[in-house]
């Protein structure tokens, strides 16, 4: 969504994290995430995207035994699925968010 800006990644993430409902974890990896949009390669993992993954697939399936429903937790899990059967698994949970930047829309059936 920010790309029609043309605002360097870095400058993006300044952006982000100066809000007040940025999270703590995002103030603290933006330079990461500002490094992986900018084309580096995935650096250091300290949390893996499948770690991250579990822990929001064990959230749903918790809910559910209480007849619960998480459906944007849900639908955050395919996101991160998607993105593990890419290959970025073993990366570092950040990687989620670019993951959308080199992902092929399908085409609208307008």
């Amino acid at each position: 969504m920010c790309k029609p800006l043309n605002l360097p990644a870095e400058r993006l993430i300044d952006i982000l994290t100066d809000t007040s409902a940025a999270p703590t974890a995002m103030k603290r990896r933006g330079p990461a995430i500002d490094r992986l949009l900018g084309g580096a390669t995935h650096g250091e993992t300290a949390f893996g995207l499948s770690a991250a993954k579990k822990d929001l697939a064990t959230a749903v399936h918790f809910a559910a035994t209480l007849r619960a429903e998480l459906p944007v937790t849900a639908s955050a899990v395919a996101c991160y699925e998607e993105a593990e059967a890419a290959g970025l698994g073993d990366a570092d949970a950040t990687a989620i968010s670019t993951r959308w930047t080199q992902r092929v829309m399908p085409a609208s059936k307008s």
